[in-house]
């Protein structure tokens, strides 16, 4: 029963993991994009 309630916590984490990989992703590719906007504006 305790390597079933491991396993079932175990792939929660992995779903909270990957949801903060995603992000982080898209928030880099976001600030990439708003600093090359930025310089050919203002640059």
């Amino acid at each position: 029963m305790s390597k079933n309630r491991k396993v079932k916590h175990s792939k929660k984490e992995e779903l909270h993991a990957r949801k903060v990989v995603r992000i982080t992703f898209i928030s880099m590719i976001a600030l990439g994009a708003a600093i090359i906007i930025g310089f050919s504006l203002f640059g």
